[in-house]
């Protein structure tokens, strides 16, 4: 794992994290910017000081590669999804004794995500049929174990897999993007049961979606087809193509803290604007 200086336009390595003994599935940094966590192959998560990619906490619990983490809101506590079908919540503080809560989903966790407000986690899977949930939301603030309150069925092909899913800034929809079934949806997150809101087809296989700060667009990052670009930018209001790139596959991707641009890989470039002082984050 390594952190990178964007601060001249171009990037440069910082510093590199070399604990895990297999393969780093997901990263992500903490609210403060302070620490990051990490989930790997190797059955692990770490949790890294930012500063000196020092490892300060190293986390084994899960009986199969561990495919997605996301620090909550308020730094507290950590969420994990893993292939063994299993979402846990970690505490970021308690070394000695830091799981939370368990909860078992219907397959192998592919992307999770928080609510704004830290009470919600929604978990997209893995290699599902049409009969069986493809997006499920859990109710986090319960003492005793977390509860699902919600989930949603949105007929992909058999063999599909959601690859991403995001929460809105303001907490209100959910949007996913479709691997094999090559489509982005938004949801109501008070009504995943009714099915998508919008949708808009992918020429791609679908990678990976993320919301604007201010929730007005989408960028999703999709591998190549012929006559598509594999970066796209959408108006989340009705689904509007905005702008395309990328003529390689686009796996992963992140906006600037201000909105203007994502950068995507690869290779590391902007659609819109210069981007202003940054940081990146990737897994060798």
């Amino acid at each position: 794992m390594r952190t990178w200086s964007f601060e001249d336009g171009t990037c440069t390595p910082l510093l590199t994290g070399t604990s895990h003994e297999g393969v780093v599935r997901s990263v992500h940094w903490s609210p403060d910017g302070r620490r990051l966590v990490s989930g790997s192959e190797d059955l692990t998560l770490r949790v890294w000081d930012s500063t000196t990619l020092a490892s300060v906490l190293s986390i084994g619990s899960h009986a199969d590669q561990v495919q997605a983490v996301r620090f909550a809101p308020d730094g507290a506590s950590i969420a994990s999804g893993g292939a063994d079908k299993m979402l846990v919540l970690w505490d970021n503080g308690d070394i000695g004794n830091p799981v939370l809560r368990s909860a078992s989903v219907h397959d192998g966790v592919s992307s999770i995500d928080w609510s704004p407000s830290g009470s919600h986690l929604v978990v997209a899977m893995l290699f599902l049929s049409p009969a069986l949930n493809t997006i499920e939301l859990f109710d986090a603030t319960l003492s005793t174990g977390m509860s699902k309150s919600a989930a949603a069925t949105d007929g992909y092909a058999t063999g599909s897999s959601l690859w991403s899913v995001a929460f809105s800034p303001d907490g209100t929809r959910i949007a996913s993007i479709s691997y094999a079934g090559k489509q982005v949806s938004i949801y109501n997150a008070n009504d995943l049961a009714s099915g998508p809101l919008l949708s808009a087809e992918l020429l791609g296989l679908g990678y990976v979606v993320k919301w604007s700060p201010d929730g007005s667009r989408l960028a999703t990052g999709t591998t190549y087809a012929a006559g598509s670009k594999s970066f796209k930018l959408w108006r989340s209001s009705d689904m509007a193509l905005l702008d395309s790139a990328m003529d390689d596959r686009t796996s992963s991707l992140a906006w600037s803290p201000d909105g203007r641009a994502p950068p995507h890989t690869p290779p590391y470039r902007t659609l819109l604007e210069p981007l202003p002082r940054a940081s990146l984050l990737s897994s060798p």
